[in-house]
C-alpha cells in the first residue's frame, strides 16, 4: 500500500480545535495544517508550499467564517497554483462559506467531526 498524506487548510482564528479531531481520526496521514499569517508575511507563502508539496491533496474546511479569512483564502491559492487537487469540507452546524478564491464549480462535502 502506498503512503500519502493530507494537507488541511482551516480558519485558524475560529475554528482551530477541529486540528486535534482531524490529527486523532487521521493520525500520521496529516501534514502540520495551517498557520497564521504573521504581518509580516514575506517568507509564509514559502513556508506553507514548501510544506504543501509533501502533500498528495488538500482538505479546505469550510465553516460559517471561512470566507473571511484572508489565511484561508491565501493557502488555497498557494495549492491552485501548485495544482494540487483539493476538497472543500463543510464541517460544524453554520453554513459552509468557501474561501473567495474557490471556483464555483466546486462542491462542498461534508465532514461530520464529532467533538
Amino acid at each position: 500500500m502506498s503512503s500519502w498524506a493530507l494537507y488541511v487548510i482551516y480558519d485558524v482564528e475560529h475554528d482551530r480545535g477541529l486540528q486535534a479531531k482531524l490529527n486523532s481520526a487521521m493520525g500520521s496521514r496529516i501534514i502540520t495544517c495551517s498557520e497564521p499569517k504573521p504581518v509580516d508575511a514575506r517568507d509564509w507563502p514559502k513556508r506553507v508550499s514548501a510544506k504543501m508539496r509533501r502533500a498528495g491533496a488538500v482538505l479546505v474546511l469550510c465553516s460559517g467564517h471561512t470566507d473571511s479569512s484572508t489565511q484561508v483564502d491565501a493557502e488555497l491559492r498557494i495549492a491552485q497554483k501548485a495544482g494540487k487537487p483539493y476538497f472543500l469540507i463543510q464541517v460544524g452546524s453554520d453554513e459552509a462559506k468557501p474561501p473567495p478564491s474557490a471556483r464555483a464549480a466546486d462542491l462542498i462535502l461534508t465532514l461530520p467531526l464529532r467533538g
